[in-house]
């Protein structure tokens, strides 16, 4: 009895498309994937490229015989106060990182020229300014980072897998 409910379980939600999450699968237009991206991001495109193959695709090295060439058109963090002390001293930090990006397929536009931006605040402490940058360099990683899983989610969800 017990076994006919548990098989009776996994047949409703196998039914209604239930699935574990994992990493997200890219269709076959991202077989042979194409990544550009400004120098200064070498992170960011390592992440994607680590992402996009973990999901079956094969980065390129050259965009000639590539199927799909994704474009990091502009990625850029910005750094403002969001907070001061009474003397006026900055008290937390807010780190602001956007990319812009295209992708194509050929000469076919998969993804038109969008914008992602990430946003996240840190405290400064004034005694210990070495520390906090290198949480600020830490931080921006972190970002870079999710930006790639952002950007992968989206690259699934285009065209997802038949």
């Amino acid at each position: 009895m017990r076994h006919a409910l548990l098989i009776a379980l996994a047949l409703v939600l196998a039914a209604c498309g239930f699935r574990l999450q994992g990493q997200p699968q890219v269709a076959d237009v991202f077989a042979r994937t194409y990544i550009e991206a400004p120098v200064d991001q070498p992170l960011l495109k390592r992440q994607l490229a680590e992402a996009l193959e973990a999901s079956g695709a094969t980065v390129q090295d050259r965009a000639e015989g590539a199927s799909a060439v994704v474009r990091i058109r502009e990625a850029r963090s910005d750094q403002r106060v969001l907070s001061a002390s009474a003397q006026g001293r900055p008290r937390e930090y807010e780190v602001v990182y956007r990319v812009r990006y295209e992708v194509m397929a050929g000469k076919r536009r998969v993804l038109p020229l969008t914008e992602l931006e990430l946003r996240r605040d840190y405290p400064f402490d004034e005694s210990d300014v070495l520390a906090r940058q290198r949480e600020a360099g830490v931080l921006l990683a972190e970002m870079q980072r999710e930006m790639a899983k952002l950007i992968h989610r989206r690259l699934a969800a285009v065209a997802p897998p038949p």
